[in-house]
């Protein structure tokens, strides 16, 4: 079962899957949209997020979805006879700016909200970790696609304004849905916080990433314009 905003592109989504899911449409702002959705599950794998910038440009909107709704999800997770096991993707961005250090950065480490997106996953992440239900939490590095490509000038700016020789590790979309879907069931990592990532092979600098986006689109993005 999946629940999203009934829009064009989540219905294409539901119609793909055929048979293979049932899909609940609704606003996860309304508390008896939330209710239905978490009837009888066995675990929660939490999706649903405004990103930046559209967070950083509509922070009371940010809030609404990002923060209260989790809570409640949480609180209503709670309430169940046998809680679902509460999946919440993160963000390793809650590190904060850590480029003066050595990588890599570790579980242990302190984490910060450095703006509206990154406040709202500290915020989130301590609440669920508070609630008594089971959790996983999964912070998640650069981790976009073709879709993704497809952004506004806020996020473009945004991209090239951070420093070439800026850090990150790529991990695919793809793999991400199959490490949540994969933490279903499993028991070794209830109680966690995990780091995800593409490994070694997919550490990169912010100026590969910007060449190999706009490369493909034939356009080369000289050093001198990251980081202004």
């Amino acid at each position: 079962i999946f629940s999203d905003l009934p829009n064009d592109a989540n219905k294409a989504v539901a119609e793909r899957l055929g048979e293979n899911s049932n899909a609940l449409w609704g606003d996860i702002t309304q508390p008896q949209f939330l209710e239905s959705s978490i009837a009888q599950a066995d675990a929660i794998i939490h999706l649903a997020v405004i990103l930046p910038p559209v967070s950083e440009n509509f922070p009371e909107l940010a809030r609404k979805v990002n923060v209260e709704a989790t809570k409640k999800l949480v609180d209503m997770a709670a309430q169940q006879e046998k809680p679902p096991v509460f999946i919440f993707p993160s963000s390793v961005t809650v590190f904060g700016y850590q480029q003066h250090k050595p990588a890599p950065r570790t579980i242990d480490e302190d984490i910060i909200g450095t703006d509206n997106y990154t406040s709202s996953k500290v915020e989130c992440e301590a609440y669920i970790k508070e609630s008594g239900v089971p959790f996983i939490i999964c912070r998640i590095g650069v981790s976009i696609d073709s879709r993704t490509t497809r952004t506004d000038l806020a996020t473009l700016k945004q991209l090239l304004a951070t420093k070439a020789d800026n850090r990150m590790e790529y991990v695919h979309p793809n793999d991400i849905a199959t490490a949540l879907t994969n933490a279903i069931g499993n028991e070794a990592a209830v109680g966690k916080t995990l780091l995800l990532g593409g490994g070694e092979s997919c550490q990169v600098k912010q100026l590969e990433f910007i060449r190999v986006v706009f490369g493909s689109a034939g356009i080369n993005v000289p050093e001198s314009l990251l980081g202004n």
